[in-house]
């Protein structure tokens, strides 16, 4: 019996993340390309100011930048930490490492 490893049907793991009566879906780093994951996880092991802006450039694939642009300081780490968290617990954990 030949073993088999198919790719065609791709499930998309997200943070559902809400603003202002908005709903707005980012992919997880178990749900994008390697490369781009790799670069997203170590920043969460960056300064906080090199981390929020290369998570400010990811999440405005997904959120315009004039929302991301009104959330504080506060709001905008809490949307990384989210992200990261939920990241690892989908079994992204090693992807950093």
């Amino acid at each position: 019996m030949p073993n088999e490893l198919n790719f065609t049907e791709k499930h998309t793991e997200v943070l559902i993340v809400r603003i202002d009566e908005k709903e707005y879906s980012i992919p997880l780093a178990t749900s994008i390309p390697y490369k781009k994951a790799k670069s997203l996880l170590k920043l969460a092991k960056a300064d906080e100011e090199t981390a929020l802006d290369g998570f400010l450039e990811f999440f405005s694939q997904y959120i315009p930048s004039e929302v991301l642009e009104e959330l504080t300081m506060r709001e905008l780490t809490m949307l990384a930490k989210a992200w990261t968290g939920q990241t690892k617990k989908e079994g992204g954990q090693t992807l950093g490492e």
